[in-house]
Formats: structure tokens, C-alpha cells, sequence
């Protein structure tokens, strides 16, 4: 049985890469609440990718969707190359979903 890993292997560094970002809101002069409320809101990107990842465990073809929406999302709200570098990043998770997936048999 071939296993689909390459795409969700993808997904978890991807996720662990983004989430690394919120952990720039400890400081030493913000109060606990304030770092809980950073680092929340500076999560949400890797959350986001967290729930496609769940989906496209399960139904591969439906994340396959998600993670190229969220790749074209990418491309048109983030500016500059970190935009570019993202939706790149999503549209070959995405497609890699989809190329991973079984073909239907014919009778």
C-alpha cells in the first residue's frame, strides 16, 4: 500500500516553520497576557494549515483543494516574496495531495 507522507511531511514543516514566527511577541516588558493574545493571533496562519492538514489526512482530494486555495489566498492578500514563496509552497502540497491519490478502478 503506498503511503501519501511527501505532502503531509510538507504540511508539518510548513506549519512548524510559520509557528516559529509567534514566538516573536515574548518579551521582557509584555505583560502574560499580552504574549498569550501575540502569540494567539500570530498563530492563526499555522492553525489554518493545521485544520487543511487534519482535512487532507483523511480526504486527500479535499485538501488538495484547500491547500491550493489557500496557496491562491496567499498569493493575492500577503505582498512581496514571502506571498510568492508561500503560495508556491501550498500549490505543490496541494498538488502533490492530488497527484497522491489513488485511481478509481474500472469495472
Amino acid at each position: 500500500m503506498k503511503k501519501n507522507w511527501l505532502p503531509k511531511l510538507l504540511a508539518i514543516i510548513l506549519i512548524s516553520f510559520l509557528t516559529l514566527f509567534s514566538f516573536d511577541v515574548i518579551t521582557s516588558t509584555s505583560s502574560i497576557f499580552e504574549i498569550i493574545v501575540g502569540f494567539t493571533i500570530h498563530s492563526i496562519p499555522s492553525l489554518i494549515l493545521l485544520v487543511a492538514l487534519i482535512v487532507a489526512w483523511w480526504k486527500p482530494r479535499i485538501g488538495a483543494v484547500m491547500f491550493t486555495l489557500l496557496g491562491a489566498i496567499a498569493l493575492i492578500w500577503l505582498k512581496g516574496s514571502f506571498g510568492i514563496f508561500g503560495a508556491i509552497v501550498l500549490f505543490i502540497i496541494g498538488s502533490l495531495f492530488f497527484l497522491g491519490q489513488k485511481k478509481p478502478e474500472r469495472a
